[in-house]
């Protein structure tokens, strides 16, 4: 899983390929850091019913879009071509997902709804946050709630909260007017079939704010 790191208490591996990952030990919240390209972000996936066996690995990493082109093209040409037009160009790109200690990795959840924590940027607002599954045909909408002032390891901050079904397609965006132009920031999300993961499109806060 990488080399560890212990910070604000809490301990998390990077692998050589940027992957971040963190052991899940009880039924609580999960926390891990993920930094790269001069940023970092919080992210807590919540096991507060017991759908992952203790032992396991809350994993993430990050797609460059520079750096890892053609992957990050794979993904971005997996959303629908209306929120293609209405993204901007800050788009940020990762993978996050559960894996047993045998190595297999959770694809659904049993029909319980869990918890993940996305450390936000500042300028967020309540009513811009939204969510929804990506899918062919339609999008599924995903329960979101914007938290403003949450306990996390560093102190307390501004998260999203999404609550997910499966491992699966998902994407959180903020709608901002600037100006009289309306644009998105999207945070899109397909599935790793290889991995068996979450992938979202995020723009993450700068590694000095956090």
């Amino acid at each position: 899983w990488g080399e560890a790191v212990t910070e604000n208490e809490v301990t998390y591996y990077v692998a050589d390929d940027g992957t971040t990952s963190a052991e899940i030990i009880g039924d609580g919240i999960t926390w891990l850091k993920e930094e790269s390209g001069g940023t970092s972000a919080w992210y807590g996936i919540d096991n507060k019913d017991g759908v992952f066996e203790k032992g396991s690995r809350f994993w993430v990493r990050w797609l460059n879009k520079i750096e890892d082109p053609e992957e990050w093209q794979k993904y971005y040409n997996q959303m629908d071509e209306d929120k293609k037009t209405k993204s901007s160009e800050n788009l940020w790109i990762f993978f996050v997902g559960v894996t047993d200690r045998n190595g297999n990795k959770y694809t659904d959840f049993g029909g319980m709804e869990i918890p993940l924590y996305v450390q936000l940027g500042n300028d967020w607002t309540e009513e811009n946050v939204n969510a929804f599954f990506i899918s062919e045909g339609q999008d599924e909408p995903v329960g979101v709630e914007f938290i403003d002032n949450m306990d996390f390891p560093a102190g307390s901050g501004e998260f999203a909260e999404l609550s997910l079904k499966h491992f699966s397609p998902y994407a959180v965006y903020e709608e901002t007017n600037a100006g009289n132009n309306y644009f998105w920031l999207i945070f899109a999300a397909g599935t790793l079939l290889l991995a068996g993961g979450l992938i979202f499109i995020l723009r993450k806060k700068a590694a000095n704010k956090v």
